[in-house]
């Protein structure tokens, strides 16, 4: 039979061995803060919002099962509504010429059905989503 204590320990030693290492997640903010600062810098005819989404918005990262699959990392870029964009036009005709343009310095970049995938080649097992939206 276990023991308080011991079962206490053992999920300390399960939840240390699936948390998200702080390294890792200094990394995944200082990524989504630089990105962030970038569009704003580039974008001064919005005021677009930029905000993590997802398990690092709520603190609940956990690592990938296998060294196959990467931390995923949702970055919101929110226009306001007032400015009239569809979310296809967002997304195709605002965001992606902005990613384009930041990819030339740093990753590859994928189309996905609501997004845009950001493959960092310099993190290994680190990708960002970077969805458009507004409000």
């Amino acid at each position: 039979m276990y023991t308080k204590d011991s079962l206490n320990n053992l999920y300390r030693m399960i939840a240390s061995n699936i948390d998200i290492s702080d390294k890792m997640f200094e990394l995944a903010e200082e990524e989504y803060k630089k990105l962030g600062k970038w569009i704003d810098k580039e974008t001064p005819e919005y005021q677009i919002s930029i905000y993590p989404q997802g398990s690092f918005a709520l603190g609940t990262v956990v690592r990938p099962i296998s060294n196959e699959d990467d931390y995923d990392l949702d970055l919101v870029c929110q226009f306001e509504e007032k400015y009239g964009l569809t979310a296809k036009k967002m997304k195709v005709d605002v965001v992606k010429p902005l990613l384009v343009k930041y990819k030339v310095s740093q990753n590859e970049i994928e189309e996905k059905r609501r997004c845009w995938h950001i493959e960092y080649k310099d993190i290994p097992y680190f990708h960002m989503d970077v969805i458009p939206a507004y409000a």
